[in-house]
């Protein structure tokens, strides 16, 4: 049923063509020194044997490709943070450098790679938002939906259902209501069927479960975002729906 609703939707869009510092303290380094070595620095620190210091093989640490991506991410959060979101962009798009250049030289599988270039992708997407250049939000989030649905996240998961529902946002800030209404309708019913099951009242009191309360709180969202579309376009039949789903956001039908 959730593939029934995705694809017309996603049918619709268009077509998309440090390392680390060695440690400076020479205690900590003779510490970790075989006793030949501790030798070979007792005698250097006399001075008599500059030269052959000078070619000491000390090791350094090569970061792992999560280590690299996460350093990676981190900088660029931390640039659009401080606004400047010019280098974010260029920090972003670097990172997707790393992710293919990791797949070629096969340190990733390719699962890997898709799951990894949609987060990217979804975090590009969101700084043409900040920047609000929309027609690029638009192809990133759809790329970031194509890569998530490849690597095998359900059509039906929070995580396809907001992104889906950033697309629709991104559609009626460009004034295309046909493709933004779609978007909303699918958010609804999908998300919908994932918080049918939640009950509010419990016998024992139970408190609902963070999964549960965020999926209630998606489904806020997207009756808000479908309701601020139903009051521009005034059709009678689509503000009906949309006040009814905010009275009733368990009744609906299924199916």
């Amino acid at each position: 049923m959730s593939k029934q609703w995705l694809f017309p939707w996603l049918r619709r869009l268009r077509q998309l063509s440090g390392y680390r510092s060695m440690r400076s303290s020479a205690t900590r380094i003779v510490d970790n020194m075989s006793a030949l070595h501790r030798k070979y620095v007792a005698y250097f620190t006399t001075g008599g044997a500059f030269s052959i210091a000078l070619s000491w093989p000390f090791s350094r640490h090569e970061p792992s490709l999560e280590e690299r991506i996460k350093e990676q991410m981190y900088n660029a959060f931390q640039l659009i943070k401080d606004d400047h979101l010019e280098e974010a962009d260029a920090e972003l798009h670097a990172l997707l450098l790393t992710l293919d250049e990791a797949t070629r030289s096969g340190r990733q599988t390719n699962e890997e790679w898709l799951s990894r270039r949609a987060r990217v992708y979804s975090e590009l997407a969101n700084l043409k938002l900040l920047q609000k250049d929309y027609p690029a939000a638009e192809r990133l989030f759809v790329h970031t939906i194509r890569d998530c649905m490849a690597s095998g996240v359900p059509p039906g998961s929070p995580m396809i259902i907001e992104l889906s529902l950033k697309l629709a946002m991104v559609y009626s800030k460009l004034e295309d209501s046909e493709k933004a209404e779609s978007g909303f309708a699918f958010c609804l019913m999908m998300q919908q069927q994932n918080c049918a099951a939640i009950s509010a009242y419990s016998e024992d009191d139970k408190p609902l479960s963070e999964e549960d309360l965020n999926n209630l709180a998606l489904l806020g969202v997207i009756q808000n975002s479908y309701a601020q579309l139903s009051t521009r376009r005034q059709p009678t039949s689509l503000k009906t729906y949309a006040n009814d789903c905010s009275r009733q956001p368990r009744q609906w039908p299924h199916s």
